[in-house]
């Protein structure tokens, strides 16, 4: 049971994923899109871990790459990332809150088959809190730590805004391993060639300067505009007069001038067509 856990957790990971698009969005849209992603982020996150250790696997031919032997869950956001690919900001920012508002659940149900496999354990440890390898000797359970960082994550984005989840999340799964990577025993086949401590860094950048984009973008549509979300509605911009045609049945071609959305309304008007100024 401990050897086939992995996988059957990956599989449950990905109805998970699937099942918690489709709470955000009732309507199925996007779901093709989404497994699309889901597959993507899954063949990178094979190809991504077998790269990292492409030096002790020169030998074991195209077959053994294509082996499921190991996994990186920093790579699973690309998939939606990519997935994302051609959609207009609306779309994309829906898509990836959905995609991205599911994933840590995901990820930490993909976790389980971890803790429950033995692999992806920590170093030896006399904390009470420990678990006991085959060998008899104590480690950490950092399987549990990311589990328990990538639930975190899931309940803090609950309540947010779409545009902040993908991003947060992007630097949340980066965060996450770098709080538990301490405590991790080093990868049985030895370091990879790029270390996983820059790949999560590289998350957490990502993610921080998407963040501070969307501020940046908030900030635009305040000072020019009121942003619902997606849209941008033109509102003038403050003490800036804009001109505006009369709707009056009476004056249908009459051009006013307004301070602004927030300038008070001037009593109507008593001029009228052909009138003369008394003197």
């Amino acid at each position: 049971m401990a050897s086939i856990a992995p996988v059957l957790a990956i599989c449950a990971s990905f109805w998970v994923a699937l099942i918690g698009f489709l709470w955000r969005r009732p309507d199925g849209e996007g779901a093709l899109r989404h497994v699309v992603g889901l597959a993507l982020g899954a063949l990178v996150a094979h190809f991504g871990w077998t790269a990292l250790h492409a030096d002790r696997l020169a030998g074991v031919g195209w077959l053994g790459w294509l082996a499921p032997t190991g996994f990186s869950v920093l790579f699973v956001p690309l998939g939606p990332l990519a997935a994302a690919t051609g959609l207009d900001r609306e779309a994309r920012t829906r898509f990836l809150a959905a995609a991205f508002g599911a994933l840590p659940l995901a990820l930490a149900v993909a976790r389980c088959g971890c803790w429950i496999g033995g692999c992806c354990h920590g170093i030896p440890t006399e904390m009470p809190w420990g678990v006991s390898l085959a060998a008899g000797t104590t480690v950490h359970p950092t399987s549990a730590y990311e589990i328990a960082a990538l639930l975190s994550i899931h309940l803090a984005i609950t309540r947010i805004s779409d545009r902040w989840i993908a991003p947060l999340v992007l630097a949340g799964v980066g965060v996450a391993r770098l709080l538990v990577d301490p405590w991790r025993a080093g990868p049985p086949l030895g370091p990879p060639i790029v270390p996983v401590v820059a790949i999560a860094s590289a998350l957490v950048a990502g993610g921080g300067v998407w963040i501070l984009v969307e501020h940046a973008r908030r900030l635009s549509f305040a000072s020019g505009g009121v942003d619902d979300g997606f849209q941008r509605r033109s509102m003038g911009a403050p003490g800036r007069p804009r001109r505006v045609r009369s709707a009056s049945p009476s004056h249908p071609g009459e051009i006013r001038r307004c301070a602004g959305p927030s300038a008070p309304k001037s009593a109507p008007s008593r001029w009228r067509p052909g009138a003369r100024s008394r003197g």
